[in-house]
């Protein structure tokens, strides 16, 4: 009888050795996709806080042009300005031009830059903007990351029928 309880004891051994490697394994692959979870998690916050931050950009600058009459009238007047000479008989767009603009004193000392935002004026038609899309592009950049968004517009021009004339807002594009 003393030879079976040693052999039983050997197995409980080996048991045991093998129930140790199998929840090794287990607790690794919990930890491995725990640490994916987190790093992925990270990754989010730095594209939610740039995608929030050129949808800022872009809402500021649609309101400028929808609701404030004084920047839209601006920017009709800077494009008809500048653009009327240069249009042909072929009715080609407008040259696009560009600018930069840049924030500092956001949190952890960052700084958001907005470059290039370029405009894609409509045509000018006789001294006076058609109908046609106006495109604003621009790329956001916050720390290591960049995010590219653009908004369109469509100039109404007052007609016979008394429709009042300025921007309709199209709507936005992401990641153009």
């Amino acid at each position: 009888m003393k030879r079976r309880i040693r052999e039983k004891s050997g197995a409980s051994i080996f048991f045991a050795l093998i129930l140790m490697i199998v929840l090794l394994t287990i607790g690794t692959s919990v930890l491995a996709a725990a640490t994916a979870t987190m790093n992925s998690a990270a990754s989010l916050i730095g594209d939610k806080q740039l995608y929030y931050a050129a949808r800022s950009v872009a809402d500021t600058v649609t309101r400028g042009i929808l609701e404030d009459t004084d920047m839209a009238e601006a920017w009709e007047n800077y494009i008809i300005a500048n653009w009327s000479e240069m249009e042909n008989a072929a009715g080609t767009n407008p040259p696009s031009f560009q600018c930069a603009l840049s924030a500092t004193g956001l949190p952890n000392g960052g700084r958001l830059t907005i470059s290039p935002l370029t405009v894609f004026p409509p045509r000018v038609h006789e001294g006076a903007l058609t109908g046609s899309t106006m495109r604003v592009e621009f790329i956001v950049s916050y720390g290591a990351g960049q995010y590219a968004m653009a908004a369109k517009y469509q100039y109404r021009p007052g007609d016979a029928d008394a429709s009042p004339t300025g921007w309709i807002f199209l709507g936005y594009e992401q990641n153009v």
